[in-house]
């Protein structure tokens, strides 16, 4: 046996490169379905990739340009950006404003997500951006308390219309803004 390492930012264009397997990203251009089959830009697409959660959605930029090529050159053009709701920044997308609650998003945060994508999607990668995994709603963001709620309010949110109309707000936070 011998020590064997392969470092997780290598983009070398090497014979292990799988990068050309990823098309480029149009901006005008979505996913579809035609005959049971994913199409982009008239073509048969297949996905690849995997799950990115909590503080791994917010690299610092060097980090995700360097993560960008990496996933690339293993041939993922498909990443879930997961649990991100959960927490306070750093390992999540809300500032903490001390009072409980998770309604205001970290500018900070949001920056480097937006950043991040960029890098994804110059790299030939998607992305599914979950917007409610596991952000718990308390009383500090108007939900009565109830000690029979499901974990992360999974289910009530669907009817409940204080839960509903405050995703809806962090969506809008979230996918309205413009990256730049």
């Amino acid at each position: 046996m011998f020590e064997f390492e392969i470092p997780w930012n290598d983009d070398a264009d090497t014979i292990t490169n799988m990068s050309f397997l990823n098309g480029e990203i149009l901006n005008e251009v979505f996913v579809g379905i035609q005959n049971g089959h994913f199409v982009y830009n008239g073509e048969r697409i297949r996905f690849f990739g995997g799950s990115l959660s909590f503080g791994a959605n917010f690299p610092e930029p060097e980090k995700a340009q360097q993560v960008a090529r990496r996933l690339a050159k293993l041939g993922i053009n498909l990443i879930r950006l997961h649990h991100m709701d959960a927490r306070y920044s750093p390992q999540g997308i809300w500032r903490n404003i001390g009072d409980g609650s998770k309604r205001t998003i970290d500018t900070d945060q949001q920056k480097k997500l937006d950043f991040f994508i960029h890098q994804l999607k110059i790299n030939g990668i998607f992305i599914d951006l979950n917007l409610h995994v596991s952000r718990t709603l308390t009383e500090a963001d108007g939900i009565v308390p109830d000690e029979y709620m499901p974990q992360h309010n999974k289910g009530v949110d669907i009817f409940d219309s204080i839960m509903r109309n405050l995703h809806k707000e962090y969506a809008n936070k979230l996918l309205v803004h413009q990256n730049q």
